[in-house]
């Protein structure tokens, strides 16, 4: 088993192990069931190598690109893990096979998927949230935050931290946004009892540790995925405020900015270089079509800033692509 992710499993957290990353130089997380599952599904043998791996960044002239994909941030949101195991157990499946893949009416050719393989580094980490799932999905279906109880003083109604405000972007929430947004409801909360319970601290959680563990370890991701569920919602940074694309000083590491951000229509909006928004907008709109293609489903492509709501959440950390958007009576 190769060694993803680690640092924080200790027991509670991600019993998970990557799995066949030396057959397939792919890395991913798995629970233990699945990697049983899908050992059987392939029916693998150390010889039995259909294709020869891509050799280690170390051998290469140009490390490759990565991309990674998360989900079961939100415990209740019991899709998406189920999504990207059977994904990374359709790429492999094909990839061995030298087939292409078919989803409805949306067709990924061999080549496209030897692509997909062999010109990136795919990092899938199906369930970043395994105790809050199984808490869900055995105890309260509704159940959202994790199971960490030490913040909680003994109250079974204040167990839990919201992995997706538990990342370094804007933490301290009320020192960055105007006071107006910060009583909006919607960006974190202190309050353990509250499913926007953002934790003592960035990272104070295993799950949010494991992710970013991933970035630090594995550089050169480009492309970053976090699956939520409802909506049908394909959501881009930033999400602190509106896009701007003018001036730098705009962003969120300056101090003469706090407390005036968050709000439609304020004075401030961050900065994202034009061509780096330009590339998200594309790959959004490149899901959307591929989404469509499967089942004719059509998803809105947007930032994830939108009038008189700001939020800060992982993705905002990383720059990146993230589907989601909340029930409606919590939001996400």
């Amino acid at each position: 088993m190769a060694d993803m992710p680690g640092p924080e499993d200790a027991g509670r957290l991600n019993r998970e192990g990557g799995v066949l990353a030396d057959k397939f130089a792919v890395k991913i997380s798995v629970t233990p069931e699945t990697v049983t599952e899908l050992l059987r599904r392939f029916d693998l043998d150390v010889g039995d190598r259909p294709h020869e791996p891509r050799p280690p960044d170390h051998d290469r002239l140009v490390p490759a690109d990565r991309a990674l994909l998360v989900s079961g941030t939100h415990a209740r949101e019991w899709g998406g893990p189920d999504i990207l195991i059977n994904l990374a157990a359709d790429l492999l499946e094909a990839w061995s096979a030298g087939t292409g893949l078919v989803y409805g009416g949306t067709s990924f050719t061999a080549a496209e998927v030897r692509a997909i393989l062999e010109r990136v580094e795919l990092i899938v980490f199906p369930d970043i949230n395994p105790d809050g799932r199984e808490y869900s999905q055995t105890v309260y279906a509704m159940w959202r935050k994790n199971r960490n109880a030490a913040s909680s003083g003994g109250d079974p109604n204040k167990i839990g931290v919201d992995d997706n405000r538990n990342y370094d972007f804007l933490w301290d929430y009320p020192v960055y946004f105007d006071p107006a947004a910060v009583n909006n409801g919607t960006l974190a909360s202190t309050n353990p009892g509250s499913d926007l319970f953002h934790g003592t601290a960035p990272f104070s959680e295993a799950e949010t540790k494991n992710v970013s563990w991933l970035f630090d370890n594995y550089p050169r991701i480009r492309r970053f995925i976090d699956i939520h569920s409802y909506g049908g919602n394909i959501l881009h940074p930033w999400g602190d405020d509106a896009n701007q694309s003018m001036t730098a000083s705009n962003n969120f590491t300056n101090p003469a900015w706090n407390g005036k951000r968050g709000l439609d229509g304020d004075a401030y909006a961050e900065y994202i270089m034009a061509g780096d928004l330009t590339a998200i907008q594309t790959a959004g709109s490149a899901m959307k079509a591929a989404i469509a293609g499967v089942r004719g489903e059509s998803c809105n492509v947007a930032q994830s800033f939108r009038p008189g709501r700001a939020r800060i959440v992982m993705h905002d950390r990383w720059n990146s692509e993230r589907p989601d958007l909340p029930l409606p009576e919590r939001p996400d």
